[in-house]
């Protein structure tokens, strides 16, 4: 039995732990330097009147709901096509290879949790958004949110490294453990990217579509949602910071929750890791679809539309446990590659949602082009569900190195059929009587 994959490290925090914390504040402060213009956007225009009726916003600028909607596509048009921001468009790939490099396996689903450190960023975007508006104006939301963004990079540039082996203050144990972990599934020298395979793969795909799916929903909800609140249910900036805020803590509690549920079900094995996937997919795209449902049938009653949009977003933390995860389970060593193809197809739903937005609520904001665009949301929520359901597979590509390519086995497939094997074997001694301690069985 491996005794060196059951040795944690002696000290206070570990090198995993530093980087789940940095990658935690990194993401939050990602998501406020993206946010950041959804909710000052609502003070620095305002609508153009219709039948000269005027609703009333602080005014810096005349603007439309059309308008919006270009203005704020452009940002992530510009992500896509240039991906010019270090923050902005390379930080999800990247940290995928990360994560590849540095999770074990079965702490995958908690780990990639981290990342949803987006949604408290988020969270803290709208309220302290909307409080700095309110006090100094919609200028001094962008001075603070760079200050932020130089503080976090000073500390991963001095505390984070690419690789346990690189990282000059990580104890022998902690190194051991991961590396005896990871095995070979991640490759131990430069191989060329199989990009064929990783273009003909169809759970390449179905993780893309997942996350194309799931970001439908979140983008119309994150995006939009300030503007929702404001011009339907007639909310202040500062409420509608609280309260579009409010539902992103929630996603990041439930990610955090589910991810380690979901790997208590891989350590366990009560459920194949395809199937833990599957699940969490489920709850992200499918209940997340659901709860879409209801918000667009929330009609004007403020309180259930407030209860259906939290429930959306935080349904959707699961994509931790999810897709997200999946990608590394998949394809440790081109992680980073699969996540940054998704990234640019996710940044054209970011691009579509608010222009499909406007164009639905241009000078008609109403309950009902609401409802549309609610309808739009769910029903990508609902067909990536399906499919994900029906094609997804979480098991190591056979092109993932070239040792699978070749036809041997993948190391941690066989570490891991081993580890079920023996479970099997110590139950099957348990039911005729032999008791074992948890240590010994994991």
């Amino acid at each position: 039995m491996d005794k060196t994959k059951r040795t944690e490290p002696k000290e206070c925090c570990s090198a995993r732990n530093v980087l789940w914390y940095l990658t935690f504040t990194g993401f939050a402060i990602n998501y406020m330097m993206r946010l950041n213009l959804n909710i000052a956007i609502v003070s620095m225009v305002q609508p153009k009147p219709k039948n000269n009726i005027s609703l009333t916003s602080e005014c810096i600028i005349e603007s439309d709901s059309l308008n919006n909607g270009t203005i704020l596509s452009s940002i992530l048009r510009n992500e896509a096509v240039v991906n010019s921001s270090e923050i902005i468009g390379f930080a999800w790939p990247s940290m995928h290879n990360l994560t590849a490099n540095w999770i074990p396996p079965n702490e995958r689903s908690r780990f990639v949790s981290a990342y949803l450190g987006s949604s408290v960023g988020a969270a803290l975007t709208y309220p302290l958004c909307g409080f700095i508006i309110d006090r100094w104006g919609w200028e001094m939301v962008f001075y603070v949110c760079a200050m932020l963004g130089a503080t976090w990079f000073i500390a991963w540039w001095c505390l984070v490294y690419d690789s346990p082996k690189d990282h000059p203050r990580i104890s022998e144990a902690e190194k051991e453990y991961i590396l005896s972990s990871l095995a070979v599934s991640n490759a131990k020298k430069h191989i060329s990217i199989p990009w064929k395979c990783i273009l003909t793969d169809i759970t390449v795909w179905m993780n893309s579509l997942a996350q194309i799916g799931g970001c439908w929903g979140i983008f119309t909800l994150i995006t939009n949602g300030p503007t929702y609140f404001k011009f339907v249910h007639g909310w202040s900036v500062q409420a509608t910071g609280i309260l579009s805020g409010l539902p992103h803590l929630f996603r990041m509690l439930w990610s955090y929750i589910f991810s380690m549920f979901g790997d208590y079900l891989l350590r366990s094995n009560m459920m194949s890791r395809t199937n833990v996937r599957k699940f969490a997919t489920f709850i992200c795209c499918g209940i997340q679809g659901l709860f879409m449902l209801g918000l667009a049938y929330s009609g004007c009653n403020r309180n259930a539309a407030i209860i259906f949009l939290t429930l959306a977003v935080a349904s959707n933390g699961a994509v931790s446990t999810g897709p997200l995860a999946s990608m590394v389970d998949t394809t440790p060593n081109y992680a980073s590659i699969v996540l940054g193809i998704t990234n640019a197809l996710v940044a054209i739903v970011g691009i579509c949602t608010p222009v499909v937005v406007g164009a639905l609520t241009y000078q008609n904001q109403t309950t009902h082009q609401w409802q549309k665009v609610f309808w739009i949301a769910t029903g990508f929520l609902m067909m990536s569900t399906l499919f994900y359901t029906l094609f997804s597979k979480s098991e190591v590509r056979s092109w993932n190195s070239p040792e699978g390519v070749n036809g041997l086995p993948e190391t941690e497939l066989m570490m891991m059929n081993d580890k079920k094997k023996e479970i099997d074997t110590k139950k099957n001694k348990n039911e005729n009587g032999l008791m074992y301690s948890k240590e010994e069985i994991y």
